[in-house]
């Protein structure tokens, strides 16, 4: 009868320390930041659209270390910069986090209106939009936001559901900030770009 007695004691123990081992293990494996801060190369960033001459710059970023540049084509059609693979994947765990990014442009007197702002882009063609206005003047302006539904719209411009944008980070296929916001020939420049966790 003692014997088995302490058997439930034992169990108890040993789902204790599984418990622990669990939260330790969880705690190892939190979500890590997606950066790109262009110290050395292009980190895999292209752009689409009328585009031309990508250029990796060592020095004159928003930190004083590298960035991209690239000169607008003035062919009519919106440039966008668009994310590398390692911003793909599932990325469920980040609502709530934010995405962050720095922009310049070379000149701020002839203003143009439309684009897409921000675009995410899942599976089954699901698409969220952020608004997005560009760059302050011509100088490094750096932009936040979150990963939030109430951040985020369909195409339509309708609201998008907590339910329907968590989908599509958890299956995250594309991610394009928009590069021009001037008419003619500017040169528009990104830097510090984070895909941010909680």
């Amino acid at each position: 009868m003692r014997g088995g007695k302490g058997k439930p004691r034992r169990l108890i123990a040993a789902l204790a320390i599984a418990m622990a081992l669990g939260v330790i293990a969880n705690a190892g494996t939190a979500a890590a930041d997606v950066k790109s801060e262009f110290n050395n190369d292009f980190g895999g960033w292209w752009v689409v659209g009328d585009g031309l001459d990508l250029i990796g710059h060592g020095t004159g970023g928003v930190d004083g270390g590298g960035y991209i540049s690239v000169t607008d084509g003035a062919q009519g059609k919106f440039m966008y910069w668009q994310a590398p693979p390692k911003y793909h994947g599932d990325f469920r765990h980040f609502y709530g986090g934010e995405l962050s990014f720095a922009a310049r442009q070379s000149i701020a007197t002839s203003p143009i209106e439309g684009g897409k702002g921000v675009i995410l882009k899942g599976k089954k063609r699901r698409v969220a939009l952020a608004d997005y206005s560009g760059p302050t003047g011509v100088i490094w302006t750096e932009t936040t936001i979150d990963l939030r539904a109430k951040d985020w719209r369909n195409p339509s411009g309708s609201a998008i559901t907590k339910r329907r944008f968590k989908r599509i980070l958890g299956s995250l296929r594309e991610l394009k900030i928009q590069a021009e916001f001037q008419t003619g020939a500017e040169t528009d420049s990104l830097d510090s770009v984070c895909l941010c966790a909680p």
